[in-house]
């Protein structure tokens, strides 16, 4: 969670970070510039949040969606295989790449 900005609330469900797989749902690009990945993950977050409901009854994934500016290189490879991705990331030169 190192390079994620804004990061409070997801510090406060996963303190220790993401330690279980984590998956991109969904890749969004908009006209404006913007690009959202959706990231889910079965991990159950550390605190309750009541309007969710109980964690294995009401939910078991935790989206996190991630909001990227017009900076952001995005190339996509096998898109045809239509299918939750596992996250790789690549950390180079104080940037984080998905992979």
């Amino acid at each position: 969670m190192k390079f994620i900005h804004g990061k409070k609330f997801l510090e406060t469900l996963f303190p220790m970070g993401l330690t279980e797989p984590v998956v991109i749902g969904q890749i969004c690009l908009n006209v404006f510039g913007n690009t959202i990945i959706s990231l889910h993950t079965k991990q159950q977050p550390v605190v309750e949040v009541a309007k969710w409901g109980v964690w294995g009854k009401d939910y078991n994934v935790v989206v996190i969606k991630l909001l990227g500016g017009d900076d952001a290189l995005l190339e996509a490879r096998n898109w045809p295989s239509k299918n939750y991705l596992p996250l790789d990331l690549l950390i180079e030169n104080d940037r984080c790449q998905l992979v």
